[in-house]
């Protein structure tokens, strides 16, 4: 019974906070602003974290077609602070962006004062890694004159508890391919953040398929960077082999960067993903990825720059109960397994060819249109 109190305690403050924000319920077309009017993105700016990269993306795309942009990092007012750091200070006017999901964006806008938010425009940015989406969700919706989902398998799972969404995907710029070291160990990188849950992730499947790959040869290593796992968590002894490294120190972004560019390949083993940033930043940088085949991340597949695994479909079943119900995917270990000593007997070409291949789907101009699309639709409802 104790693991209820603090999730009671959490719906009342969301219950509450919604209360708070009753006045901003859309009943009519958003308030008007001027085509020159700058556009502000609330989003974890200071984070290196996946949200805080999806929230510099889409600063980054209104950038590239012409929009003003103001960044607030959103970390402060979710601490009850409101100090802007290096980052801008909202300007108060024209379209406002939160790049959070919808707790945490109410959150935010509690703090940012109701009456100041009912004449702007407001754009939620969400995505969600299973089919549907939490039902509650849907109380947050008529907050938001517009909602975005940057992947085909998020936005269909909240039109599943009936939040219509623009499909508005990221466009990625180009990134610097590193050198390739040689006679260095075959090295496999697998990246989790136990927060947004070890079981989806799967880390434990990772560790095998590596384990059944090269066992406790140095021939191989396996690098697991792992955020935020409990001193006492039972994996921690599986990890105790001459060949896995285990990193769980705080990175800046680009250093985070530089350990995914040094890989010779990246394992995501996930059962669900709501985007999959850091399958596309590994093919950016040459790296080839080894991922699950599964809904989800279907569309981030390039050929040449991954090796997809075949999943089946089962019921989530998480002990850390940050996902209930639905269904994800269970990834083949032993499929996996073969792809690793696969790539380090025949790597799949160049890393240059890699990124090339990533680049034409991921850095192409077009992606931007979907982004364009949905502002022009907001100003129609004007």
């Amino acid at each position: 019974m104790r693991h209820l109190w603090p999730r009671a305690k959490a719906r009342l403050r969301a219950w509450q906070r919604l209360v708070q924000l009753r006045g901003l319920r859309i009943e009519s077309a958003p308030p008007p602003s001027k085509p020159d009017d700058p556009i502000t993105v609330y989003g974890l700016f200071s984070s290196s974290a996946g949200l805080g990269e999806a929230a510099r993306l889409t600063a980054d795309g209104l950038e590239r077609i012409g929009r003003s942009v103001f960044r607030v990092d959103a970390a402060p007012h979710l601490r009850g602070r409101a100090d802007a750091g290096r980052f801008d200070r909202d300007p108060g006017r024209g379209p406002i962006i939160v790049h959070l999901n919808p707790v945490e964006a109410a959150e935010v806008m509690v703090a940012l004062a109701p009456p100041r938010l009912a004449q702007r425009p407001r754009i939620g940015v969400w995505l969600f890694e299973l089919d549907p989406a939490p039902s509650r969700w849907s109380d947050y919706a008529p907050l938001f004159h517009q909602i975005w989902s940057p992947s085909v398998s998020s936005r269909n799972a909240l039109a599943s508890i009936a939040v219509p969404a623009h499909l508005v995907p990221y466009r990625h710029a180009p990134l610097e391919v590193p050198k390739t070291e040689a006679d260095s160990p075959f090295e496999v990188l697998v990246m989790a953040d136990y927060n947004s849950s070890l079981m989806r992730k799967n880390v434990v499947g990772a560790v095998e398929a590596f384990q059944s790959a090269f066992g406790e040869s140095v021939s191989a290593q396996l690098t697991l960077k792992l955020s935020n796992l409990p001193a006492a968590h039972p994996l921690r002894a599986r990890l105790r082999a001459p060949n896995i490294c285990l990193l769980e120190d705080a990175l800046e972004f680009d250093a985070i960067l530089s350990l995914i560019g040094r890989a010779d390949a990246l394992l995501s083993l996930h059962r669900g993903e709501g985007y999959g940033l850091t399958l596309v930043e590994a093919m950016l940088l040459g790296t080839p990825v080894v991922m699950s085949d599964e809904p989800s991340t279907r569309a981030l597949q390039v050929p040449g720059a991954c090796v997809p695994i075949p999943t089946q479909r089962i019921p989530a079943r998480d002990p850390q109960r940050l996902y209930r119900g639905g269904m994800w995917a269970e990834p083949d270990v032993a499929a996996a397994a073969h792809a690793l000593q696969d790539l380090r007997s025949a790597p799949l070409g160049t890393k240059k060819a890699r990124a090339e291949a990533a680049r034409a789907l991921f850095s192409d101009a077009d992606r931007l249109e979907p982004l364009r699309a949905a502002l022009n639709a907001l100003d129609r409802r004007r």
